[in-house]
């Protein structure tokens, strides 16, 4: 049976946004409707494991298989990868979880997987520039401090007024723990440590 196997929703422009996944087909709900308004099967993926809504514009999400990132810059009506240096790198193993970030002047895009935390800097462009998927995107590897392990999740919680902490990235690894890498605005802009 096929069942959902990522799930991306609200956004501040469009509080009513889903993006489903199943397989290799994304689905999208643009309103606040009952029913799914636009499908795209992504013929060079596998399943879909995970999504990420750009909290600027809900017609910009990224999506990541085992070995491939996506981006759509249409609102789902199309998918194009991203993959870049990540592949030709061979680095694109076991993908699991994207996340988009917008640090002042920027956005930055992360993925993990089995060979950790990648980064790359504006994959469509810069911010308040024409959305322009960078089908050469270069990625460097990111971690701080982070175990040589394989990477579940990553969760951004960004300065919010109202919480008592905030610009914290949350890293779920495969039987090492969850590490928080705080004041992540700052670290996404220092060059890559390794340890």
């Amino acid at each position: 049976t096929h069942h959902v196997s990522a799930l991306a929703y609200g956004n501040p422009d469009n509080v009513n946004v889903i993006y489903a996944a199943r397989d290799n087909y994304i689905f999208v709900r643009t309103g606040n409707t009952a029913t799914y308004d636009r499908q795209f099967k992504i013929d060079s993926a596998t399943t879909i494991k995970d999504i990420a809504i750009d909290p600027s514009n809900w017609q910009v999400a990224y999506a990541v298989d085992a070995a491939h990132v996506y981006v759509t810059v249409n609102g789902g009506t199309s998918w194009i990868a991203l993959t870049g240096s990540l592949a030709t790198s061979a680095r694109n193993v076991g993908l699991s979880t994207v996340a988009i970030i917008k640090p002042a002047g920027s956005d930055v895009l992360l993925v993990g997987g089995q060979t950790g935390v990648w980064r790359a800097t504006n994959p469509i462009g810069a911010p308040g520039s024409a959305a322009t998927p960078n089908l050469k995107l270069s990625w460097d590897e990111f971690g701080f401090g982070l175990p040589n392990a394989l990477v579940r999740d990553l969760v951004y919680t960004p300065n919010l007024t109202g919480l008592p902490y905030g610009d914290v990235l949350s890293v779920a690894t495969l039987g090492r723990g969850v590490f928080q890498i705080t004041g992540l605005s700052a670290r996404l802009a220092a060059p890559t440590s390794l340890t």
